[in-house]
């Protein structure tokens, strides 16, 4: 089900031009499953009624997460002004994902914690980007550092590290994953169309092409 397999998009701005240039593309998303998404949870970004929502299950330390969080970053600056985004945690690591059998990631649960506590203090994104930005340097005393890179109140910060209702965030984001099917990173839905892949910029943007010409399910 992953389209690195394929290769690249050709980014165009048009559906024809995709399905004529890069037909085993189009057929690949055309055959990805399409869900119905919950409404609740996540951290958004970007209109409200975009008519293109792109939901992210994702890890801090998942190296083919940190490529998705660049090829996305390109597309909402080419062409983002009816995206909107919604990321949601799934750490793969044993510590707080009980799909997950074996210690993996073993700085992610703790960094998704760190997310959410950055969160509740309206700074969510820029932390976010921290960390993708940071993946060798996930430990305690570096997500306080980042907290403090930001201007949070590191006092209020670093309890909430220790904060059952901060981790119980992110396990319901990996419940809700768990119930989605989702059983890798990045896994991103894009008008409810299922994608287990790190799309490059170009595939992404042809992704988003093709969502916009397809009615996003109610």
């Amino acid at each position: 089900g992953s389209w690195e397999i394929f290769g690249r998009g050709v980014h165009s701005s048009d559906l024809a031009t995709i399905k004529q240039q890069n037909p085993q593309f189009y057929q690949w998303y055309m055959a990805q499953p399409v869900v119905s998404l919950p409404r609740d949870g996540g951290h958004a970004r970007g209109a409200t009624h975009a008519a293109v929502m792109i939901v992210e299950f994702s890890d801090f330390e998942c190296g083919h997460c940190a490529n998705f969080h660049r090829s996305l970053d390109a597309v909402l600056r080419r062409s983002g002004q009816d995206i909107q985004v919604a990321f949601h945690h799934f750490p793969l690591d044993s510590e707080c994902n009980p799909k997950v059998s074996v210690p993996f990631h073993r700085e992610a649960c703790g960094a998704a914690v760190g997310a959410e506590c950055a969160g509740d203090q309206g700074k969510f994104w820029p932390y976010h980007d921290l960390l993708f930005d940071n993946q060798q340097h996930l430990g305690r005393q570096s997500l306080i550092a980042y907290a403090a890179q930001l201007g949070l109140d590191v006092p209020r910060f670093t309890a909430c590290l220790d904060d059952p209702e901060a981790l119980a965030r992110v396990k319901a984001d990996i419940q809700a994953a768990t119930a989605l099917g989702v059983d890798s990173t990045p896994t991103i839905f894009i008008n409810g169309r299922m994608l287990k892949s790190s799309l490059e910029p170009d595939a992404l943007s042809d992704a988003v092409t093709l969502a916009r010409a397809t009615p996003a399910p109610h």
